[in-house]
């Protein structure tokens, strides 16, 4: 037996869905909880957003990646300061042509993802702004290595 239903809005920002209470003689389901709909509307804007961040091949480097690497980075090892030799405001993101680039964006992931960088005493990345860096350094790097075994 399929069940019919019934949307009910409510101008006080509750919306409610009912159903027949009986769908079989012997088995009956309760109404479910009203949601308010501000709720609702989170849920579904969430749920578009979400996607949005995860999808990690729509990560622009210099959208996204440049903004976070100039906040955090750049004053230490930019044009003036090269600490550890470490340059990043002027490194190639040709990682499939050159190798070297990949090793120093490599290296990158590294201290990040082991929490080396940024120093403690310096402002850290938020969890999406690191998410965001090591998603596309790692993804460049894997592009770079699949488009390297094609041409080997």
């Amino acid at each position: 037996m399929v069940a019919d239903f019934e949307i009910d809005y409510d101008p006080g920002s509750v919306l409610t869905r009912t159903r027949p209470q009986r769908l079989h003689p012997t088995f009956r389901i309760p109404n479910p909880a009203p949601m308010p709909a501000q709720h609702l509307i989170f849920f579904v804007l969430c749920c578009g957003l979400s996607s949005r961040i995860i999808s990690a091949g729509e990560i622009q480097f210099e959208r996204d990646i440049l903004p976070i690497l100039q906040t955090h980075c750049i004053r230490c090892h930019g044009p003036e300061v090269q600490e550890a030799n470490v340059r990043l405001d002027d490194l190639s993101i040709n990682l499939i042509e050159d190798r070297a680039v990949t090793e120093s964006w490599h290296e990158v992931l590294n201290v990040l993802q082991a929490g080396e960088m940024p120093p403690k005493d310096e402002p850290q990345l938020s969890g999406n702004e690191l998410s965001t860096v090591t998603d596309w350094v790692s993804n460049s790097i894997k592009a770079a290595l699949a488009a390297r075994q094609k041409t080997d």
